[in-house]
């Protein structure tokens, strides 16, 4: 065993690396002749990926003095690197069957640099297919629907423009800038505009609670009938259901592919994905795969949100999030889109097919000007600390309404724990006076939620329900499972139809009497298992904010841990803090100690990824 390998051992034991970031490195090595400068690149790029980034920057690499945090561990200048990943056997080029990649100065795992490659290429090819419309009367149908005299609705009339004219269409914007609205009009519009050609219409979005929400906001807006300016044979063509990306793609038991793929596509005109920001890199490259070259695919989300909990941060590298790249269109383009929506859009001398299908909605209908939560959300988005030193004294001061700051101490303490109760309380009143239903003890319990950072500390999921559990005293018995036991699933399961991240409460059944674990379903129907039917699951008064993406409540307690440390820096960063507070619709209380939280609100989360060079066509 040579030295490095014996050093990476060691990094393993102690925890600092994964068991199979070092399993990784030895395959690699006993390929390589066990080169200490492979076998040290190898273990990075595995290492890398744990942390969800798709490849390492080989650049980036080698200036580090300290590898892995170990004063011992370094690698060559970039040049003899990459001299000898050129010439290793293990190191292929683009299209070579290796297990490793070099592409320019980075490295990936053969299967990530596959990923990226087929999102660049499928994204690429619709970006650059511009429709042919008839511009006058697609004007007139934006003015219909945006009307230029009611103000605040130019970007959403822009970005209904671009999936009018492209099979390409990246809408982004934060909670309440009208995005459900955007859509529910401009798929009406793509109804018009089809005329009597039949246009099949799908709806998605990365979990079963985002898709749930999905449909109840279409619903709802559609249940007002002067909100859209169309006729009712239009408005009945409308999708009212959204899938799950799994469900659309067909699960097959036992496999990691799908039904639908590259020999059985997908039969659809439209297809709309919401909530773009949580979906990871294979599940974004399976999707295209089966998609046929005409589909005209929208893309809805927050590239500030947290990126997907497995590799790559596909909006965000579609988007531009942080390139610096200018905003605007290309002159050609701009000049359609001046024509369709009456203004002008801005021109971007950098512009390409990519940006030119991308459209931010800025302003929110959501919050009133002075809210607290769209103020903190900004400050937090924009990372300008002496900004948000400002805002938090207002907050502390009490200057701001529907935001409290309490010392995170006070988490523990019997004064923090009342506060918590306390926004349960609809929820323990639904179940004390077993009046609302089931339904409604589920609507009560989604009204508020306690979010923390972390699993594990004083201040993690586990240890806050533990504590939640405690001091509700609602279980009398021996049985995990009680009456008000709120359930998170942590495990797919394909034949119950219940998905990681799903919600639901244990409550007795009227009907026969036993405990069951009842889930609202996305037609607002509800569904009740036995609890020892169920996949893995655990309690969720408290849940991590990963967990909560894709929904909202009304009131959200945000938990924040005492300091960054090393155990928990890779999973504190402003995307996490922006994510938490933008679960709420009226109310936040946060539990955080202003050094920490100032702290975590000047941290990004930075995935080394190439697809934003493939996309731009800066590297291929």
């Amino acid at each position: 065993m040579t030295e490095v390998l014996t050093r990476l051992r060691s990094l393993a034991d102690a925890g600092v690396i994964g068991e199979l970031d070092y399993q990784f490195a030895r395959f690699i090595g006993a390929r390589s002749g066990m080169d200490e400068d492979i076998l040290l690149v190898s273990a990075a790029v595995s290492y890398e990926l744990s942390r969800m980034s798709s490849c390492v920057d080989l650049q980036e690499l080698c200036s580090q003095k300290e590898l892995f945090g170990s004063a011992d561990l370094a690698l060559p200048s970039l040049d003899s690197l990459l001299q000898k990943l050129q010439q290793d056997d293990a190191v292929g080029q683009p299209g070579d069957a290796k297990p490793l990649i070099l592409n320019a100065e980075r490295l990936y795992l053969s299967r990530y640099f596959s990923y990226e490659s087929v999102i660049a290429a499928d994204l690429r090819q619709r970006a650059t297919a511009i429709l042919e419309v008839s511009v006058d009367s697609l004007a007139t149908s934006l003015q219909r629907y945006f009307p230029i005299e009611k103000g605040l609705t130019d970007q959403q009339r822009l970005a209904t423009a671009i999936a009018a004219s492209r099979r390409l269409a990246v809408i982004t914007g934060g909670p309440g800038t009208g995005k459900t609205t955007t859509v529910v009009r401009m798929l009406a519009l793509l109804l018009e505009q089809a005329g009597q050609a039949p246009l099949s219409i799908k709806l998605a979005a990365p979990t079963g609670k985002a898709a749930m929400r999905l449909t109840q906001s279409i619903e709802e807006f559609l249940g007002d009938e002067a909100a859209l300016p169309c006729s009712s044979k239009i408005s009945s063509e409308i999708p009212r259901q959204v899938s799950t990306l799994h469900r659309l793609l067909g699960v097959r038991r036992h496999s990691h592919g799908f039904r639908y793929n590259r020999d059985n596509p997908l039969r659809v005109d439209v297809l709309v994905i919401d909530e773009v920001s949580m979906v990871d890199l294979a599940m974004m490259a399976k999707l295209l795969t089966a998609l046929p070259d005409h589909t005209r695919l929208i893309l809805i989300g927050d590239q500030h949100q947290l990126p997907s909990v497995e590799a790559g941060n596909v909006l965000a590298d579609l988007s531009g999030y942080g390139d610096g790249r200018e905003p605007g269109y290309s002159k050609e383009y701009g000049k359609l889109l001046k024509d369709l929506c009456g203004f002008e859009p801005g021109h971007s001398p950098s512009a390409n097919p990519i940006s030119d299908s991308c459209c931010e909605l800025a302003h929110g209908y959501r919050f009133a000007a002075d809210s607290g939560i769209a103020r903190l959300a900004d400050e937090i988005r924009r990372g300008q600390s002496s900004d948000l030193q400002e805002l938090l004294k207002e907050i502390a001061t009490g200057k701001v309404g529907d935001i409290t700051l309490l010392p995170v101490e006070s988490m523990l303490s019997g004064a923090g724990m009342d506060g918590i109760i306390e926004g349960y309380g609809p929820f323990l009143d639904s179940l004390a006076a077993d009046k609302v239903g089931i339904r409604g003890t589920l609507d009560a319990f989604d009204r508020f939620r306690v979010l923390a950072a972390l699993r594990e500390s004083e201040q993690g999921v586990e240890d806050l329900n533990k504590r939640i559990e405690s001091r509700l005293q609602l279980q009398d018995d021996e049985s995990p499972h009680y009456p008000g036991r709120p359930i998170l699933i942590t495990r797919n399961d394909y034949n119950l139809q219940l998905f990681n991240g799903d919600t639901g409460v244990c409550l007795v059944d009227p009907d026969d009497g036993k405990l069951k674990v009842c889930f609202l379903d996305n037609d607002g129907s509800v569904r009740s298992f036995l609890p020892t039917r169920l996949p893995p699951h655990e309690t969720c008064f408290a849940m991590t904010v990963h967990k909560s993406q894709g929904s909202e409540y009304d009131h959200v307690a945000l938990v924040l841990p005492e300091q960054i440390d090393a155990y928990n820096s890779d999973l504190l960063n402003r995307e996490l803090l922006y994510t938490g507070i933008t679960r709420a619709r009226e109310r936040v209380t946060m539990f955080a100690n202003e050094a920490t939280l100032l702290a975590i609100a000047e941290r990004s989360c930075n995935r080394i990824s190439g697809l934003r060079g493939k996309l731009m066509g800066d590297n291929q």
